[in-house]
């Protein structure tokens, strides 16, 4: 009997793996993957032109891995963020200086991301709130 359920159990196991890897290998590639900054700083060329949803520190118009790389502007541990050229400053000023989520497109393997459709902002004890949400159809970068 037990060689029975250990063999089901087995077959589960083999199952699901399989599964799991064909549906990473079928993805859709347009959806939008979330990524550290470190990945990114690691490999920019594998998400160029890719929109990702990044967490970080976000600090005047950077994105830092962590506050500490903002607070001593450690600025190989970022990702430019050129929001001036999307949004008025005044629509953006409350989301800095805060952990955020920020969606947006890799445009340079030189660490900047572009066409930010979204930020959203940690607040602590709350979780995150929306801050920011673009949705102009052009762009300076397409």
């Amino acid at each position: 009997m037990f060689k029975k359920w250990r063999r089901v159990l087995v077959f589960l196991i083999l199952f699901i793996t399989m599964n799991s890897v064909g549906a990473e290998e079928n993805s859709d590639k347009n959806t939008i993957e979330i990524v550290s900054i470190l990945k990114i700083i690691a490999s920019p060329e594998r998400y160029l032109g890719r929109e990702l949803r990044v967490v970080g520190y976000l600090s005047d118009m950077h994105l830092f891995a962590y506050k500490t790389d903002s607070d001593i502007a450690r600025m190989e541990h970022a990702i430019l963020l050129p929001l001036f050229e999307q949004a008025p400053w005044e629509e953006v000023e409350s989301c800095m200086n805060h952990y955020a989520i920020v969606t947006g497109t890799l445009v340079d393997t030189e660490l900047m991301m572009a066409n930010i459709t979204s930020i959203r902002i940690r607040e602590e004890g709350r979780g995150y709130r929306g801050c920011y949400k673009w949705t102009a159809s052009e762009s300076h970068y397409h």
